[in-house]
């Protein structure tokens, strides 16, 4: 039925690049999906064990998946490990901290825009939607590669 094929998109891992996140040191990103109508994005985030990332806050939910590697926030007791799920609401803020050792990939879907914060919680950078689709860019354009196509959706067969 045609219904059952609007808006089915497939994206292979390999078809997207990691792109540097110059946010941390060895922080890489692949951008997956970018749905500008609502605000979404599905990102993996690769980053080394130990590595920190600043206090921030999120505008709209965040769901992660934890795929390699431990996390957790300073805020919290909790540390989420390989195959963990962790949901986050709207407005929280917190504190980004890998467990030393294995390097850490997680899959997010972000809603919303990031907002890194500094010690009297005004907000010093700013990372939608937008400023990931155009480091993508930028990435494939400098690097020689053809940047895939995330924000689009497309009749699939």
């Amino acid at each position: 039925m045609y219904y059952e094929t609007i808006g089915v998109t497939h994206t292979a891992h390999n078809d997207i690049p990691w792109v540097p996140w110059e946010i941390g040191e060895n922080f890489f990103l692949k951008l997956f999906r970018v749905d500008a109508a609502h605000g979404v994005m599905m990102v993996m985030l690769k980053v080394p064990g130990g590595a920190k990332l600043g206090r921030h806050r999120h505008t709209g939910y965040v769901q992660l998946y934890t795929v390699q590697g431990a996390w957790r926030y300073l805020e919290h007791s909790w540390t989420a490990r390989a195959g963990d799920v962790v949901y986050e609401t709207a407005d929280s803020v917190h504190s980004f901290e890998t467990e030393p050792g294995e390097d850490l990939q997680v899959f997010v879907v972000l809603n919303g825009t990031l907002q890194f914060l500094d010690d009297s919680d005004q907000v010093i950078h700013v990372e939608s939607w937008r400023t990931m689709l155009e480091r993508q860019r930028k990435y494939c354009e400098a690097n020689g590669l053809k940047c895939p196509d995330v924000s689009s959706f497309v009749e699939s067969n």
